[in-house]
């Protein structure tokens, strides 16, 4: 500050001799607006080498820095103590082929919603970084690894190890890469739910269930309903009846007012009809009017349940005539294996209404044979039907 304060005296006391020495030699005009140039502050802009009042700010500016750099001296110490670190290497080494893996991830999601071939092949050098150890044993990067290997393989022995880091190590991940690694779950875990295979119906519940007590749904706008619907058939085909009451209570007010009815009353009657009041579920049925592919389908699959149990059967077996056309119509929007859940559904909901109407223990357990061997949602409810 002295330094600063000297330069500037010194300035001034050079203004003033020359301002003598103008005065003898120069008329008044002149040494008027000579004076008024003398003691002009210059703009901040001139940054001139050969300025005096130029180098005056320059070392306002380095007396700023040194200022900031004192101030942080702690901050700068712990920056450099980590540079030296020897793991920071594989550390930076984990960040950047963990989102490496991130976009590949999603790359691979995208070319299968638009149904493109997706070229593996550059993926394998980032794998190769991986396994030859050139990461940390850092929970971020091995998370994304094992997704990779999910998308890429679909080896269920890699599912198992990332839903074992995500259940028990879940506070050393973000919570967006956390709910990004969930979505990996759930699109490996839900094909084979829907074969109606009971392990992965459980798998299904403990990651829908988890994801909802972790808040994950918190991290978009509104509450997903294909999830909210995903989560309450899933609960009741496990004879979860109370738990999908207190999921509809708790959740359905937060899904996207556009759709908000039609959910709530969905998943109203699919608990009434588990709870076994036909009936009621039918009523609730009634108000939905909705083109939605999914609210459609799902609506359709529980109005015909409904009515084989209420005995229906010459409206249900034009019904699902209605039924199959809608999945083939659709097919271009329905994914590849609910629309072969779908259609598997309505071939044995006729075998069963020829059943029902002539009766026969040969058909029966032939039926019942057929349907072990099928891989459909609703392969419980068929069973017990028999």
């Amino acid at each position: 500050v002295i330094e600063y304060y000297l330069h500037v005296f010194s300035s001034c006391a050079v203004a003033c001799v020359v301002m003598m020495i103008c005065n003898t030699c120069l008329p008044i005009p002149m040494l008027y607006v000579f004076f008024l140039l003398m003691i002009r502050r210059p703009p901040r802009s001139t940054l001139d080498r050969s300025s005096a009042a130029s180098d005056v700010y320059k070392r306002q500016d380095d007396y700023t820095i040194n200022l900031h750099i004192r101030r942080n001296r702690n901050k700068h110490e712990n920056i450099t103590k980590l540079m030296l670190d020897v793991d920071r290497p594989k550390k930076i080494m984990d960040y950047a082929l963990g989102k490496s893996l991130l976009h590949i991830l999603n790359h691979i999601r995208a070319s299968k919603i638009v149904k493109e071939k997706f070229d593996y092949s550059f993926v394998e050098h980032y794998l190769y970084i991986y396994e030859k150890g050139l990461t940390s044993n850092d929970s971020f990067v091995n998370a994304y690894y094992l997704a990779t290997k999910i998308a890429i393989t679909g080896n269920e022995e890699f599912y198992f190890k990332l839903k074992e880091i995500l259940f028990e190590d879940d506070q050393s991940l973000p919570a967006n890469d956390s709910a990004n690694l969930f979505v990996v779950l759930i699109d490996f875990v839900f094909p084979r739910g829907e074969t109606g295979e009971r392990k992965w119906l459980n798998e299904m519940f403990e990651i829908y269930d988890f994801r909802l007590n972790k808040n994950f749904w918190k991290l978009h706008a509104d509450f997903a309903y294909t999830s909210l619907l995903n989560i309450i058939q899933t609960s009741l085909i496990l004879g979860k009846i109370q738990y999908a009451e207190e999921v509809i209570e708790k959740y359905g007010p937060l899904i996207s007012a556009s759709v908000r009815s039609h959910i709530i009353n969905l998943c109203n009657a699919w608990i009434s009809f588990y709870k076994g009041e036909a009936e009621a579920a039918h009523q609730y049925l009634i108000p939905i009017e909705s083109e939605n592919i999914v609210i459609k389908y799902s609506l359709r699959t529980l109005q015909a349940m409904i009515y084989f149990e209420k005995g229906e059967f010459q409206v249900l077996h034009s019904y699902i005539d209605s039924f199959k056309h809608f999945i083939n119509y659709n097919s271009e929007t329905i994914e590849g294996v609910i629309k072969t859940s779908g259609l598997t559904f309505c071939k044995l909901m006729n075998l069963m209404i020829k059943l029902k109407l002539d009766p026969d223990q040969k058909n029966a357990d032939k039926l019942r044979k057929e349907i072990l061997e099928s891989e459909f949602l609703m392969k419980e409810w068929f069973l017990k039907q028999v």
